[in-house]
């Protein structure tokens, strides 16, 4: 009798445990494939969320030099004759000196004009052999004149770094 039951105990029990290891591992199986689901979907997400703050964030500069484009100050400074240039600069300059104390990510901001000067806030000394209508941002620029241009990161004349 003791045999029977033994063997009905043991048939039961591992009866019992083949279909509690059939249940967890589906179980688990089924877990995974959500949790990896999640995972891609939140990873999609927080992509694109970032990719929208940084879209912002450059349409927010892009805005900034569009209309530092359209300023009259600007435009009077860059058409005025030389002997009157530094004047006008002065008034550019101490803007674009407000301009980049308020947008703390800004290190420099800078003109190039048709006749090659370049002016930048800070001064930053290039040498007087620099032209900047030989530099891509400028190229770029002067042959789009009503959009604003993103380039490459490029080599800084000044400092040589990137």
């Amino acid at each position: 009798m003791k045999s029977i039951q033994t063997k009905l105990i043991t048939l039961i029990c591992t009866l019992l445990f083949i279909t509690l290891a059939i249940v967890s591992t589906l179980t688990y199986l089924q877990v995974k494939q959500q949790v990896e689901e999640n995972v891609r979907v939140e990873g999609q997400s927080l992509v694109q969320e970032k990719s929208d703050l940084i879209s912002l964030y450059l349409e927010s500069f892009a805005s900034s030099i569009d209309r530092y484009s359209q300023d009259s100050r600007v435009v009077t400074m860059l058409q005025s004759p030389e002997e009157e240039r530094e004047e006008a600069w002065a008034i550019v300059n101490e803007d674009f000196q407000t301009f980049n104390s308020l947008n703390e990510h800004i290190a420099v901001t800078y003109i190039g004009s048709n006749e090659g000067e370049f002016f930048t806030e800070p001064f930053i000394d290039v040498g007087s052999d620099y032209d900047p209508r030989t530099r891509l941002w400028y190229t770029d620029a002067a042959a789009n004149p009503d959009t604003v241009i993103w380039t490459e990161p490029y080599e800084d004349a000044s400092t040589g770094e990137y």
